[in-house]
C-alpha cells in the first residue's frame, strides 16, 4: 500500500512478510551470480546457495531435500539471454 505525495511514492509502513524478505535476499544474491550453467533449468535457492537444479520444478524441489517448513526461492533460468531480476 502506498500514498502519492508530491509525485513520489511513499510506503505507508507495511511490514514485509518473511517470504518477501527471503525472496528479496535471494534476488539480491542471485543478481551477483553467473547462472549460465543453469540455462533452461529450475533452481532452488536458500540461504544464499543454490541447493538443487533440474529440468522440472518437481525434480529440483525433490533434489533440494528441504526440511519441513523451509520455503526456498525457486525460479527457472531462461535458455537464452539473461535472467532479469
Amino acid at each position: 500500500m502506498a500514498t502519492v505525495l508530491k509525485g513520489q511514492m511513499k510506503m505507508t509502513g507495511r511490514r514485509r512478510t518473511m517470504s518477501e524478505k527471503v525472496n528479496a535476499d535471494a534476488l539480491d544474491w542471485l543478481s551477483g551470480q553467473t547462472l549460465t550453467r543453469y540455462k533452461g533449468l529450475w533452481i532452488v535457492v536458500y540461504d544464499r546457495a543454490i541447493l538443487a537444479h533440474a529440468p522440472t520444478l518437481e525434480e529440483a524441489l525433490s533434489k533440494a531435500k528441504l526440511a519441513p517448513g523451509i520455503v526456498p526461492f525457486v525460479c527457472k533460468v531462461p535458455r537464452g539471454g539473461n535472467l532479469t531480476l
